[in-house]
């Protein structure tokens, strides 16, 4: 169906239905909060918020900091350009999610227009559309603010479609006008791979286009195959080599047969999820622990899509042949065979954003030769699947507006060995400053670390050094100690490890050892100088302090003072104490009444904030009352979640 067919008022209304139907679904996504990624790409002050746009294509997709762990080498400068627009918006959460939101819409809309230009009817291509863009599992890509690289990956790669003169054959003879409308196709699919890698899939599904168009009657095939195909492709690959030189990433070292075996696990959960759409999940597997029924199911799935292609493969539809190309070749990204895998999960939601935009083009397509009775019993049917997925996705939705909630929900339906989820949730719970929940939960993922023989991982070190944090802000100072030095031994030559054994020897108030740590850390890592440099400077003070403040009754005399001590040393419950009596003294100097009310808002917890600011209502601020407010939240959140934290933690899930 040629695209004057979108003139008529009927395709028009359909493609209006399906737009309002999945926008209906996604209504608590605009309320949604920032999870996970989201922190570090839209909340926090990352670099590329303030680097000229045309850096953004000299750089890597994740900022890279001496507090970060090395993380995938991912080139993705669209995506990262759409984030500066968001937050030259405004910044929230709701802009942010609306962005996300609009371009799923939009997807939706270019995956009607795609399907009718491969030939399927207006009502089948709406139908399909609605599947696709109610799809529970594809909440991860819409919901999740860093999930909008295969949002903007998926939308220019069908608007490339779209546009190819090689997706309708008999349309458009002119070599001409082919060759425009190839390049403009060319610029679409450039700005896909721009977005994600996944783009490669969208420049197979139109290399297989073109390549079906030229035993044809038209000609310059070749040349449309150049300006649709392999200049964008090969424009990303060198702006990508020049700007990821530095950055490379080796495949985990899994060994050539648990490779496979983890791709065929991963083609057998890709199987599942896709005949289980209503119960989406965050990470799903353990990379590494090889689900052998599934990687079973994995390999008899690619034997019935082989011997269903080898048996059909003269007769195989362009369109059907265009969705086997974007379906499996999304696929073959992330099958960890190629350096672009997931951390730790052996499959994830999102990455079926793709995969299913391929399978339902194909669908689509194979529907134009079904009976009309047929048709309308299989459109009844979808349309009653697309009710059960209005209400998941919906569901799936509220899960993001609570960052507590959802990495519970996470916990409770992961791998019981794979500790994403529950390392996320315990960053949740120290935020809040629910320290001993926190704790708790971070020795959990240490113990199931240790005990699936992964002491040595990045996972454990980052795992303990939280651990030894979670610890600090519990005032036990001995057991972070020992157990950072326990770290320092197993990573010696990490400048990040150094630091907090550093920090872990001030809160113990080990002077010496604390200098000597910090001394080390700037020689392995001079990026740290910001944050070694001032602690380094202060331990002669917090030295001389020590010994002034070992006479209890300065202490009393001096509590302002005394106050700041045990700040520098972060002994925070201590200081919280004497910031909460400076504040409660009604004879107390305004000034330091002030500066302790700041030290609990910001640093103490919950309970003594709230009894700080209740003790200077008189001369408390409107953003003071604000910042109790939102911690108060947090707090409660997390503690109305408390039974079912306690029953992640207890291992009863």
């Amino acid at each position: 169906m040629p695209l004057r067919a979108w003139r008529h008022p009927l395709d028009v209304g359909l493609a209006l239905v399906v737009v309002a139907a999945v926008a209906a679904a996604y209504v608590p996504a605009l309320d949604a909060t920032f999870v996970w990624d989201d922190h570090v790409l839209a909340e926090r002050d990352a670099t590329f918020r303030h680097a000229p746009l045309t850096d953004l294509l000299g750089g890597p997709f994740w900022p890279t900091t001496p507090l970060a762990d090395a993380i995938a080498p991912y080139y993705r400068p669209l995506v990262l350009a759409s984030l500066r627009m968001d937050l030259a918006l405004g910044g929230t959460a709701r802009i942010f999610h609306r962005t996300n939101v609009g371009l799923h819409l939009g997807a939706c809309v270019l995956l009607i227009l795609t399907a009718t230009r491969l030939g399927v009817r207006g009502g089948a291509a709406a139908v399909c559309a609605l599947l696709w863009g109610l799809a529970p599992r594809l909440t991860e890509s819409v919901v999740w603010i860093s999930g909008r690289t295969d949002l903007l990956a998926t939308f220019f790669g069908l608007a490339a479609l779209a546009t190819s003169p090689d997706l309708a054959p008999g349309h458009g003879r002119r070599a001409g006008a082919q060759l425009v409308r190839s390049a403009l196709s060319g610029v679409l699919l450039f700005a896909a791979l721009l977005s994600k890698e996944v783009g490669l899939a969208f420049a197979a599904a139109t290399a297989v286009a073109v390549a079906n168009g030229r035993h044809g009657a038209r000609r310059s095939w070749w040349a449309r195959l150049a300006a649709n195909v392999v200049l964008p492709t090969a424009a990303f690959f060198a702006l990508r080599g020049r700007a990821l030189a530095d950055h490379v990433e080796a495949p985990r070292p899994l060994g050539a047969g648990k490779r496979l075996a983890t791709a065929l696990e991963a083609v057998g959960r890709y199987t599942e999820m896709t005949v289980d759409p209503l119960r989406p999940q965050t990470v799903i597997g353990l990379l590494g622990e090889v689900d052998w029924i599934r990687a079973a199911v994995g390999g008899l799935a690619l034997l019935a899509v082989g011997a269903a292609w080898w048996r059909h493969r003269r007769r195989l539809h362009l369109g059907v042949k265009v969705g086997a190309a974007l379906g499996g070749g999304a696929l073959a990204l992330v099958l960890h065979v190629v350096p672009l895998t997931l951390a730790g999960a052996v499959t994830a939601d999102r990455l079926l954003y793709v995969p299913l935009a391929g399978a339902v083009l194909g669908a689509g397509v194979v529907s134009t030769r079904l009976s009309r009775p047929t048709l309308l019993a299989s459109g009844a049917v979808a349309t009653l699947v697309a009710g059960a997925f209005f209400i998941a996705t919906r569901e799936r939705a509220v899960d993001y507006q609570d960052e507590a909630t959802f990495w519970v929900v996470a916990s409770e339906r992961a791998h019981p060995r794979n500790t994403t989820a529950v390392s996320a949730l315990a960053g949740v719970a120290r935020d809040a400053a629910e320290y001993d929940v926190a704790c708790r939960l971070y020795e959990k993922v240490n113990r199931i670390l240790v005990d699936s023989g992964r002491a040595e991982t990045t996972a454990h070190r980052r795992a303990s050094e939280n651990l030894v944090a979670c610890w600090v802000a519990l005032g036990r100072y001995e057991d972070a100690r020992a157990l950072a030095e326990l770290l320092a031994r197993a990573h010696p030559t990490s400048g990040r490890v150094q630091m907090s054994l550093g920090f872990s020897r001030l809160h113990a108030l080990d002077f010496d050892g604390a200098a000597e740590a910090f001394t080390s850390s700037l020689r392995l890592d001079p990026r740290l100088a910001s944050i070694v440099r001032p602690a380094m400077d202060d331990l002669a003070l917090s030295r001389s302090e020590d010994r002034v403040f070992k006479d209890l009754s300065k202490r009393e005399r001096e509590r302002p003072r005394y106050a700041r001590h045990l700040g520098r040393l972060g002994h925070r419950p201590e200081a919280e104490v004497v910031h909460l009596r400076i504040v409660e003294d009604p004879s107390a100097p305004l000034a330091e009444r002030s500066a302790s009310l700041s030290f609990l808002l910001t640093f103490g917890s919950v309970d003594a904030a709230r009894r700080a600011l209740e003790a200077s209502a008189f001369a408390s601020t409107t953003s003071e009352r604000e910042l109790l407010s939102a911690r108060t939240e947090q707090s409660d959140r997390v503690r109305l979640l408390a039974p079912r934290i306690a029953a992640i933690i207890d291992g009863k899930i």
